[in-house]
C-alpha cells in the first residue's frame, strides 16, 4: 500500500516532552496523535489519541470540541474498523464545530456499508452546518443514486456546479 501520508512535520520538543511527563499534557498528546496518524503509525496514533481522550474527559464528560473524536475516527477509519469509527464520529458531531465534517465522514461509512437512507440523512444534517461542505452534496448525489432517485441526485449535482464550475468532483459525478 502506498504511503499517503504527510511525512514532513516533525512534533516540537515540548509535544514530545509533554508525553513523557507523570502529568500529561492532554493537548500536545492530542499532537502527538495526530501526528502519527499523518506518518502513517495508526496504533501509536490511536493509543495516543485515547490517553488524550481519557485526559481531556477526566473531570467533563464532553471535550471542549468534537475535534478529538473525530481524529479517533479518523485513525480508527484508516485502520478498517468502520464501526468503531462511526461511533467516534457521532460523540464528535456533539459539538457545533465539528458536525459537518464529522456527520459527513458518518455518512460516508453507513454509505459504504449499503445503508443510503442513514448517509443521506448524515449529508443533510453536514449541509445543514456547513452549506459549502464539499464532500457532503456529493454522499447525497451517490446516496439519492442508491436509493434510485437519479433526478434528485441530478439536482444536487446540477446545485452545486451553479454554485462552483470548478468542483471536479461533482463535475465528474454529472
Amino acid at each position: 500500500k502506498e504511503n499517503r501520508f504527510n511525512t514532513s512535520v516533525t512534533p516540537s520538543r515540548e509535544e514530545q516532552s509533554a508525553i513523557s511527563t507523570p502529568t500529561i499534557m492532554a493537548r500536545s498528546t492530542m499532537g502527538m496523535a495526530k501526528y502519527c496518524c499523518q506518518m502513517g503509525r495508526l496504533s501509536e496514533a490511536e493509543r495516543y489519541a485515547r490517553k488524550g481522550l481519557d485526559s481531556l474527559t477526566k473531570f467533563n464528560m464532553h471535550t471542549q470540541s468534537g475535534d478529538p473524536y473525530y481524529l479517533l475516527g479518523l485513525i480508527l477509519e484508516e485502520q478498517e474498523r468502520t464501526t468503531e469509527a462511526y461511533d467516534q464520529y457521532r460523540k464528535a458531531a456533539w459539538n457545533g464545530s465539528a458536525v459537518a465534517k464529522a456527520m459527513v465522514r458518518a455518512a460516508c461509512i453507513a454509505l459504504k456499508q449499503g445503508d443510503a437512507e442513514t448517509a443521506l440523512a448524515h449529508a443533510r444534517l453536514a449541509l445543514s452546518r456547513d452549506a459549502q461542505h464539499p464532500l457532503a452534496p456529493v454522499v447525497m448525489a451517490l446516496a439519492y443514486r442508491d436509493l434510485g432517485n437519479k433526478k434528485a441526485a441530478q439536482d444536487v449535482l446540477d446545485r452545486v456546479m451553479a454554485e462552483d464550475r470548478m468542483n471536479n468532483l461533482v463535475r465528474w459525478l454529472g
